[in-house]
């Protein structure tokens, strides 16, 4: 029945603080089916924990890769995470585990966003220490600041692959596709929720892989 079980490793949440902040992960554990999906739903349980606990942001994503290393014994492959925070003053904390970089959609544009990126989780072995990141591992954040009515679109390398080209030297990775499909939708005028059925359905072609994807718009700002 694995076959056509229709499970897979992505996962995502998001949760509102106490404080104010949006705190939103999104995560691809590589692979699919019945296992990956189970450490998708560990990984998932045990960041929503962690911030309704109060841990601070540097702690997150190595404390994910301490569990992930603990329930699979290090034979799990890798997980690729995205983990932001978004503060009521508009300001943007963004940390990134060898995922796709999120989408800035401010004033019908789209921008692919440039963050510094670390390596998956279950692969930061790989990767020399850098001076300086030693409470956060190897996953420093990047900051941004958000105007009011600025969405950012998070998502998995499944939505870039149904984007993707694969025709000769025309193959292309559906970055630019996607962030095309996205200025269609931003200059549409239509409500930000109806955004997500359109890129997953107008997709020029159906993916083989899980996809996920997750858009967060700033309403307002505290103190305008």
């Amino acid at each position: 029945g694995g076959d056509h079980a229709v499970l897979g490793g992505d996962f995502f949440d998001v949760v509102e603080t106490p404080d104010g902040n949006v705190r939103l992960m999104i995560g691809d554990v590589m692979g699919h089916g019945p296992d990956e999906a189970a450490i998708g739903v560990h990984l998932r349980v045990a960041w929503r924990t962690l911030v309704l606990a109060g841990a601070p942001e540097t702690q997150i994503l190595p404390a994910l890769s301490t569990l992930l290393h603990a329930e699979t014994g290090g034979q799990a492959g890798f997980v690729t995470v995205c983990d932001a925070t978004i503060e009521p003053d508009g300001t943007a904390s963004i940390r990134v585990a060898g995922h796709p970089a999120p989408l800035l959609c401010a004033s019908g544009k789209a921008t692919y966003l440039h963050v510094e990126v670390g390596p998956p989780l279950g692969l930061e072995h790989l990767v020399p220490r850098r001076a300086g990141l030693e409470s956060s591992g190897p996953w420093p954040a990047t900051r941004i600041l958000l105007a009011a009515s600025t969405s950012l679109i998070f998502y998995t390398d499944g939505l870039l692959d149904a984007y993707a080209s694969t025709v000769g030297a025309d193959s292309t990775l559906g970055i630019d596709e996607f962030v095309t499909a996205v200025d269609q939708c931003a200059g549409s005028d239509g409500a930000v929720s109806s955004w997500i059925p359109s890129l997953v359905t107008g997709a020029p072609r159906a993916s083989a892989d899980d996809a996920a994807v997750v858009v967060v718009t700033v309403r307002t700002i505290s103190g305008q």
